[in-house]
């Protein structure tokens, strides 16, 4: 626990909350699927509570779902909480919840069985649907078209923001299956880029 409470410490906490969270990531270490250290514990929880704005008293609720997830679906605790390390940032900026993240981040390992690649799926998947707001990408042109044709908004009609990813995703899986394979084909390149388009797809299938 002394090497977990240094690690919050470090990163700004107070020396109540650094005992606190020690706690919690020892309690993580114990009860995950394989070996972690006590610094690979509190770099996971400590990136989630940043990334998502999570106050230090609510971090049992990460290791709690991330072991409650692992229970009931066929990924492992351990590859979640290193992989959740990857997405984190990036998924924030899209908007999206730790809860959100978690589920993209199963609903793809599920299917590919390889969280790491899963979740630099979902960073990319991300850094493209940022383009839109550029406009001089061809990227993000091609996506808003395609969205528009599936009857999607990727800009909320009263803000003119970009609307949540967990948001814009889901309409677009509710919609998938009626897509022509070419149809798929063409969204999953532009969405994910040439590298990650399994990703994209297990996404969409098992959102």
């Amino acid at each position: 626990m002394v090497e977990a409470a240094t690690e919050f410490r470090k990163s700004g906490f107070g020396d109540e909350d650094a005992a606190n969270l020690a706690l919690v990531a020892t309690q993580f270490q114990n009860v995950a699927d394989s070996e972690i250290s006590a610094g690979e514990a509190s770099s996971f929880i400590i990136a989630q509570l940043k990334a998502f704005n999570i106050e230090a008293e609510n971090a049992t609720h990460i290791t709690d779902a991330v072991n409650e997830v692992s229970n009931q679906f066929a990924v492992s605790s351990t590859d979640l909480s290193n992989s959740l390390g990857i997405v984190s940032s990036a998924m924030a900026s899209g908007n999206t919840s730790f809860e959100e993240s978690l589920g993209m981040l199963t609903a793809i390992t599920e299917i590919t069985r390889n969280a790491s690649k899963a979740s630099r799926g979902l960073v990319s998947i991300q850094s493209r649907l940022n383009q839109v707001v550029d406009e001089g990408s061809a990227t993000g042109k091609q996506l808003i078209d395609l969205y528009a044709k599936q009857g999607i908004d990727v800009f909320d009609k009263q803000t003119g923001q970009l609307r949540d990813t967990y948001d814009v995703l889901k309409d677009l899986s509710e919609s998938w299956d009626s897509l022509t394979r070419n149809e798929q084909a063409e969204f999953a390149l532009a969405q994910a880029g040439a590298n990650q388009t399994q990703n994209f797809v297990a996404l969409m299938e098992n959102f």
